[in-house]
């Protein structure tokens, strides 16, 4: 578990009755939110061409931040499922949608995750 990636929030304690309220035979999409927080980068160690250059790589960490963060919780939302459905379920992540910073690396969050029966 990546729980050094991001942070964890009370929402998550919802997430097993969203998990029971989809549809046994259809499935259906849950919409995600959490605040993620990216690893900050060392600077130091990045040669200084200019802040421009930067401000892109810290968003390419932030987008790889959010990505480890969706695939952690589609796995998590199968197992899940799983749990409280006994079948097997598959997971697929439809978008992530940045909706706006709380600080430097620390970023609300949207996964639209689509839940499927197998």
């Amino acid at each position: 578990m990546k729980t050094d990636r991001y942070f964890r929030f009370i929402s998550e304690d919802g997430w097993p009755v969203a998990c029971r309220l989809l549809k046994r035979t259809t499935g259906g999409i849950l919409h995600i939110h959490q605040n993620v927080t990216s690893p900050l980068l060392n600077t130091a160690a990045i040669p200084a061409i200019n802040d421009a250059t930067q401000r892109a790589s810290g968003k390419k960490a932030d987008r790889v931040a959010w990505e480890a963060w969706a695939d952690d919780t589609a796995d998590r939302i199968s197992s899940l499922l799983k749990d409280t459905s006994g079948a097997w379920w598959k997971t697929n992540i439809q978008h992530i949608e940045h909706v706006k910073s709380y600080a430097p690396h620390v970023h609300h969050v949207v996964l639209d995750l689509e839940c499927r029966p197998s």
